[in-house]
């Protein structure tokens, strides 16, 4: 073998391991997007639940037992699908 073919060689050894890091980065990107998204719903649906909470506070402090138990209930399952 002569210096041209290990060169050659050498430079698609290197441009396979950029190839798959490249893969491996868009992989790792796509799941940081899907992230941000989960992330921003959940936000909003925080910012609601705050409102409507702050909204009903005294309505919240009045309900009984029971009711108090049934509402964080809810709350605990609250966005399962």
């Amino acid at each position: 073998m002569d210096s041209s073919q290990i060169l050659v060689i050498g430079n698609l050894a290197v441009i396979t391991g950029y190839f798959i890091a490249t893969l491996y980065r868009i992989k790792i990107e796509k799941k940081q997007t899907e992230i941000q998204a989960e992330n921003a719903e959940a936000a909003k649906c925080l910012r609601m639940l705050r409102k409507h909470i702050k909204v009903e506070k005294d309505d919240i402090l009045k309900m009984s037992p029971e009711e108090l138990k049934e509402f964080l209930d809810g709350l605990e399952h609250l966005g399962e699908e």
